[in-house]
């Protein structure tokens, strides 16, 4: 698995799996997740946050 920021800025992390799809995780989640305790963690939903896509194609064009 390989985590790669993406844009010039850096909002996007983009991990390329293995069998070419792309889970791409916006700096949201992060930003969310940020000062939570561990029991809010547990009640937090991060897929808002979170995109799947069938390849790199998919994912560039989503951009």
């Amino acid at each position: 698995m390989m985590l790669v920021f993406d844009t010039d800025n850096g909002l996007l992390l983009d991990n390329y799996l293995s069998d070419g799809s792309v889970i791409r995780i916006g700096m949201s989640l992060l930003k969310a997740m940020l000062g939570k305790t561990a029991e809010q963690l547990q009640a937090f939903d991060p897929m808002p946050h979170i995109s799947f896509f069938a390849n790199a194609e998919a994912a560039e064009a989503a951009r």
